[in-house]
């Protein structure tokens, strides 16, 4: 079973977007379709709740990925560890 991530483990924490009545009106309206105010509120917080998910499931698994993936340290050499023979 893998670990329990919680919300706090991400280093950038989950930003809602905005998004106004108005555009969600316009957006769920365009094809003639009719919504009182209090489905279009409703509609916008599914939505908004859906990103949500979709968000943490994708930071989940690259939290997921990059705790299984190999790391390789990097050394870096000073100029006095060259063995580098001139050419000439």
């Amino acid at each position: 079973m893998g670990k329990i991530i919680k919300k706090t483990d991400f280093k950038s924490p989950f930003t809602r977007p905005e998004l106004s009545i108005q555009e969600c009106r316009l957006i769920l309206c365009k094809s003639g379709a009719k919504y009182s105010g209090k489905e279009i509120e409703e509609i916008r917080i599914l939505m908004l709740n859906l990103v949500e998910i979709e968000y943490l499931s994708f930071k989940t698994k690259q939290i997921a990925k990059n705790e299984e993936a190999k790391i390789v340290p990097l050394k870096t050499r000073d100029a006095s560890e060259n063995n580098f023979k001139e050419t000439g």
